[in-house]
């Protein structure tokens, strides 16, 4: 007797825990879900302290992969500048904190190949005096030259761009205020992170530049100019390869700025001859104004920016799963969804980003785009891909549980691409996840491990949890048929299915709950598993008829069941078996898709 209760002590203990563990958070993985073919599943390396785009540098080679952000110490609260080396398969080799370097509250952190070392750089100090800073460390993050200013005395340090030369040597643009004045500088370093032209004012006024180097080692430069309050101006200009002026400027477009928006820094990109200009618009909402982003862009053949043409809207369809199909093409975009003109576009795109240097065939670039699934809207990282100016197809890149934002794209010497971007993860804290298009990746990242079955085990019993939230709408669905019956048996007390009577009123109520089961139709029956790239209509259909398919397997089991019985079966336990199966296998197909989409 002690035995038996101790046992069934034993388990409700167990069964109390699993359900705090449960209730208290929603488990996830170290590695997000596969969204196409063509890349990798995602990786989180850590977590970032700063909602701003991570440096991403591929090694030469291709054998080693660099990346850097800012993070915060959970002991102490101080935040730091963290490095992690990856291997070309993805295999994180070491990950640790700059611990040499003083900061304040760094931003803006960037790398850049030095010939066997690093150039680190990042902007920091208080908001008033913030500093461009410049250091030297290697593959693991040890300094080997040490911190130095970049920006001039005196300003504060907004935003820089830089470009990198063969020799490892590196050129930066960056913007510099006094009060709210901002300028552009030009500063030249060696390869060794000897300055070699200490900033250098560019005689224009500017904010926000983006910059790129060409196959002749001439620099473009796209940048942003308040024209007056609550407008903007997109300029481009050229500097000459032993040259440190820059060509007369010239006007790409204008747009608003203000209150309520956000200007988010521009991207240029080179491609077959030509240049593009990326520019994002947020508006945060406010009154009767809904939030949204959008995203627009011009081109103009390579050396003639006065033929740049009017500023158009990026479209990117917001369908969380397209159809891709395999096309031919430049690698490594092999399974794209393709676009075509006049498609709806997502209400929020944004976040562009353009791989370092010129490049022929088809340019990738990134972007952070809300999806609307089933059940839920969320951000995510989409890959575009741009063919002869035009958008010509876009492929998931990773889907998280969470807002993905600030994609940072690169290429590598054999062709495969990079893609790091951060997840929302809390307040003031955001993951860090990379992804790859290169071979050796996706065979290390995609494979199945004991952690990623013991995560979705336990995601399941989460979601079997929340899923149970949908029993009231079982009793209402099976209210009015139940009262049917009731009234049936008050006047017909022995109510079994040998009559017909009894039958005709159990396919009635049955019927009467599946046209119930329609009509107060909860969002979460939207969200049935589908595969990947099933055509709209198709996948419309089956979300309709779904759950009259589901009705009529439990008819079909409630109906096997009172043929096995020996006796005759009253309407009451058959009624509720039909209710009981259809409600179980209703759990059963759609609890996997309940938080997933």
């Amino acid at each position: 007797m002690f035995k038996k209760y101790t046992l069934r002590f034993g388990l409700g203990l167990f069964a109390i825990g699993l359900a705090i563990l449960l209730g208290a958070c929603q488990p996830s993985g170290a590695r997000s879900e596969r969204a196409n073919p063509d890349w990798s599943r995602g990786l989180r390396l850590g977590e970032a302290a700063v909602n701003d785009a991570v440096a991403l540098l591929p090694a030469p080679g291709g054998e080693r992969l660099y990346l850097a952000w800012v993070t915060r110490r959970h002991y102490d609260g101080r935040e730091m500048l963290q490095t992690a080396q990856l291997e070309a398969s993805g295999r994180l080799l070491s990950e640790r904190e700059v611990e040499e370097i003083e900061v304040y509250h760094p931003v803006s952190v960037r790398l850049a190949p030095a010939g066997g070392f690093l150039h680190l750089f990042w902007i920091d100090g208080p908001a008033s005096a913030r500093t461009l800073f410049h250091a030297l460390v290697d593959g693991r993050g040890w300094i080997q030259r040490e911190p130095q200013p970049l920006s001039p005395e005196g300003l504060t340090a907004n935003g820089y761009a830089l470009a990198s030369e063969p020799d490892g040597s590196v050129t930066l643009v960056l913007s510099a205020s006094e009060g709210a004045k901002a300028n552009l500088f030009l500063v030249r370093l060696a390869a060794d992170g000897g300055i070699l032209l200490p900033s250098t004012s560019l005689g224009t006024p500017g904010v926000d530049p983006a910059l790129q180097r060409d196959a002749s080692g001439t620099l473009h430069l796209l940048w942003a100019e308040e024209l007056t309050y609550g407008e903007r101006a997109l300029y481009y200009g050229a500097i000459a390869p032993a040259s440190n002026a820059l060509t007369a400027p010239v006007r790409l477009a204008s747009f608003p700025s203000g209150l309520g928006l956000v200007n988010h820094p521009p991207a240029l990109a080179l491609a077959d001859g030509q240049v593009y200009a990326f520019w994002s618009i947020e508006r945060r909402g406010g009154g009767m104004t809904a939030p949204m982003a959008n995203t627009f862009y011009t081109l103009f053949p390579l050396g003639k920016p006065e033929e740049a043409l009017a500023p158009r809207q990026v479209a990117i369809p917001p369908w969380n799963h397209p159809l891709y199909r395999e096309v031919e093409g430049s690698p490594p975009a092999r399974h794209l969804a393709l676009s075509t003109r006049g498609e709806e576009a997502s209400d929020f795109i944004y976040f562009p980003y353009a791989p370092e240097g010129a490049h022929n065939g088809d340019l990738p670039v990134a972007f952070a785009v809300e999806l609307v699934g089933r059940t839920k809207r969320i951000v995510q990282v989409i890959m575009t891909y741009w063919r002869g100016g035009e958008l010509f197809g876009y492929q998931i890149v990773g889907q998280t549980a969470s807002a993905s934002s600030h994609p940072v794209l690169a290429w590598d010497d054999r062709g495969n691409l990079h893609l790091a971007w951060l997840d929302t993860a809390g307040f003031g804290a955001y993951d860090v996840y990379y992804a790859s298009t290169s071979p050796a990746a996706r065979a290390y990242l995609n494979r199945w491990t004991f952690t990623d079955l013991a995560v979705r085990l336990l995601n399941l019993l989460w979601g079997v949890v929340q899923a149970m939230g949908f029993m009231p709408v079982i009793l209402a669905w099976g209210f009015l048929p139940l009262v049917i019956i009731v009234v049936y048996v008050l006047f017909v007390p022995e109510a079994d299915l040998t009559r017909r009577t009894s039958l005709a009123v159990l396919g009635f109520s049955s019927l009467l709950y599946v046209a119930l089961k329609y009509s107060l139709r909860p969002g979460w029956l939207m969200a049935l598993p589908l595969p990947p790239g099933l055509p709209s209509d198709a996948a419309d259909l089956l979300i309709l008829f779904a759950p009259l398919a589901i009705s009529a397997v439990a008819a079909l089991l409630t109906a096997l069941w009172c043929r096995r019985k020996q006796f005759a079966v009253s309407i009451f336990p058959a009624f509720g078996l039909f209710v009981l199966a259809d409600a179980l296998i209703t759990l059963i197909i759609y609890v996997p898709a309940v938080l997933r989409e």
